[in-house]
């Protein structure tokens, strides 16, 4: 009688578990929370768009060693809806509650890990807010003159066709570009461009400021294929590229008018003559 050998089963696999997230660092929420004293509210939402990834990455380490609770799934909807209406508004100062509001919910759901409060920080800019303020309007009528002959001159517009409007403001980098294409500059950028400008000439003080601007003219806000926008910026190069073209004309055009005061390139003393070294 033959023997029936019976295959066997092979055993499956365990699966593989997802990879453990970094754990997030404080000192890093810390140091970001830092940009939140400022005068400029573009500089206040970028610091807390940075804020809410930092709980992105936090709130995936905390699901990974245990399910979030009932509580914290509404705190976590209450966050996500505060950030869709912060997401689809031009509007700063809407931007800055809606983001405030969102973070105020992430902090309910990652509290073990014990980060920093943005109230703490907000009390603090409160505590220096008025001091900021007057640097910030010193610094506008420190540059006035000179951003006016700039718009005079380049006479730049946004994606919408609308003016754009400059300000100087003590930055953390050398400018800001808002949702709408305002930019303000960081007051040693801006004061570097002013020297150059009166000690070589106009044209040397446009050349400093002229990308940025041109960057601010061709960044308009990313919409997905419902139209529906992403919260993201995106800066076209062919609009970039005709923004350019289009200050660098009206550069020319304010020039050959009767009521420019201000010299295109101012030659130096120490430079050699032309007639001395053809000689």
């Amino acid at each position: 009688m033959l023997k029936k050998f019976r295959a066997k089963h092979p055993k499956l696999p365990k699966p593989v578990p997802p990879p453990k997230p970094p754990r997030p660092s404080i000192s890093k929420l810390r140091n970001i929370y830092r940009d939140l004293i400022s005068s400029d509210v573009d500089q206040r939402v970028e610091t807390l768009k940075k804020v809410v990834h930092w709980y992105e990455g936090a709130l995936a380490y905390v699901v990974y060693f245990k399910a979030i609770s009932f509580t914290q799934k509404k705190a976590l909807a209450a966050a996500q809806g505060f950030r869709i209406v912060a997401l689809t508004t031009n509007k700063d100062e809407t931007k800055e509650k809606n983001l405030i509001a969102a973070i105020h919910e992430y902090e309910k759901i990652v509290r073990k890990l014990k980060p920093p409060k943005v109230n703490t920080f907000y009390s603090k800019f409160s505590s220096v807010r008025s001091t900021l303020e007057k640097r910030k309007r010193r610094f506008n009528r420190k540059f006035h003159d000179f951003l006016e002959v700039i718009d005079k001159a380049l006479k730049p517009v946004n994606y919408e066709g609308r003016r754009i409007s400059m300000r100087v403001d003590k930055l953390s980098h050398v400018r800001r570009i808002n949702s709408v294409g305002d930019v303000t500059f960081d007051r040693k950028y801006i004061d570097m461009a002013r020297k150059s400008a009166r000690k070589y000439g106009l044209l040397s003080g446009v050349l400093i400021v002229i990308p940025i601007l041109a960057e601010a003219a061709a960044t308009k806000p990313e919409r997905d294929h419902e139209g529906h926008r992403t919260g993201r910026y995106v800066v076209s190069g062919t609009a970039k590229s005709r923004a350019w073209e289009e200050m660098m004309n009206n550069l020319f055009n304010y020039c050959l008018t009767s009521k420019v005061h201000v010299r295109l390139v101012r030659r130096q003393k120490d430079a050699p003559s032309v007639h001395k070294t053809a000689a």
